[in-house]
């Protein structure tokens, strides 16, 4: 369940709506941001993705090492050169469980966010 006073407001507006904004902060909200604090706290300075190029748009493009432009922390992608059949032939293999369901929201998004 998600709580309403645990995320930031306009994030949460995002979110709840099913909306995303043009400028993709929607995604610096959800994902950048809270990663680039986690590195920061933890004081680390290089990092594994699972990026992968056949993912597509910019991802095409994608190196196996890269440099964050905004951190400068090396980004290392392992997964740069692997199609969805390699992953699921890794999966298979490996019997790599699924991911949990995601959290259920309860009651109307309107109920949810109190501002």
């Amino acid at each position: 369940m998600l709580h309403p006073g645990n995320r930031c407001k306009s994030v949460d507006r995002l979110h709840l709506r099913g909306t995303s904004a043009a400028d993709g902060s929607h995604v610096r909200g959800r994902q950048v941001e809270p990663m680039r604090r986690a590195l920061d706290e933890l004081g680390i300075i290089a990092w594994l993705t699972g990026r992968r190029r056949s993912q597509g748009g910019e991802r095409t493009e994608l190196r196996l090492f890269e440099i964050d432009e905004g951190d400068g922390r090396l980004k290392i992608n392992p997964l740069a050169n692997w199609g969805r059949e390699e992953v699921w032939r890794y999966i298979k293999r490996e019997a790599v469980p699924p991911p949990p369901p995601p959290p259920v929201l309860i009651g109307h998004a309107a109920s949810l966010t109190p501002y």
